[in-house]
């Protein structure tokens, strides 16, 4: 019985490596083309992720263009007084009531009260160097919720960048020329000193 078993496994061992054989090549020949089309599909994927990085930096751009617009825009209207002081502290007055919480490196609880202060000033009490401390405190706010995804940043960033512009205006009005040379940026500067800390106010 064992002999008859051997035998016909012998005889069919030739038949056996055949089989193994040809499924090894057919085997290889499919991983070979899935090898192929995964490289073609990692090169389409990189392209894609490079037209998606232009796209994103053309969408910034875009952003940065028709933000400043808005900005000269407010500052051209607010020196021939077309926003009333009135309508200006109302703004003022609203980014005072929802100025949001402090989290993290950029947006510290230092630069929030700050920011309160320079928002307790009058119109006609704000200096250049309020505008350009006002403006790097803005940028802090804009860079907070770029790193963080906080959408009350951004929201509020658009609007303190507004009340800016009236400043500006404002500034512009009254004859006082903005400085040939900008100050130092100093928040920016002090922040770098800092270690990273999160913090979360209401």
């Amino acid at each position: 019985m064992y002999k008859v078993i051997v035998a016909t496994l012998a005889s069919q061992a030739p038949l056996t490596a055949i089989a193994v054989v040809t499924l090894y090549y057919l085997l290889s020949r499919r991983i070979d083309k899935l090898e192929l089309r995964l490289t073609k599909l990692e090169v389409r994927i990189d392209n894609l992720e490079v037209r998606m990085s232009n796209l994103e930096q053309e969408m910034k751009r875009g952003f940065g263009n028709l933000a400043s617009f808005n900005d000269t825009l407010i500052t051209l209207l607010q020196t021939k007084t077309v926003i009333t002081e009135g309508e200006a502290l109302v703004l003022k007055n609203y980014l005072r009531t929802i100025t949001p919480g402090t989290s993290t490196k950029y947006y510290t609880e230092e630069v929030r009260k700050r920011l309160l202060e320079l928002l307790d000033k009058k119109l006609s009490e704000y200096t250049w160097e309020d505008v350009f401390e006002l403006e790097e405190i803005a940028e802090l706010i804009n860079e907070e919720a770029r790193v963080t995804g906080r959408m009350d940043l951004a929201d509020y960033y658009g609007r303190l960048r507004a009340y800016i512009a009236i400043i500006r205006g404002d500034l512009i009005r009254r004859h006082v020329m903005p400085p040939e040379k900008p100050p130092e940026k100093k928040w920016l500067k002090k922040i770098q000193q800092q270690p990273t800390h999160q913090t979360h106010n209401p």
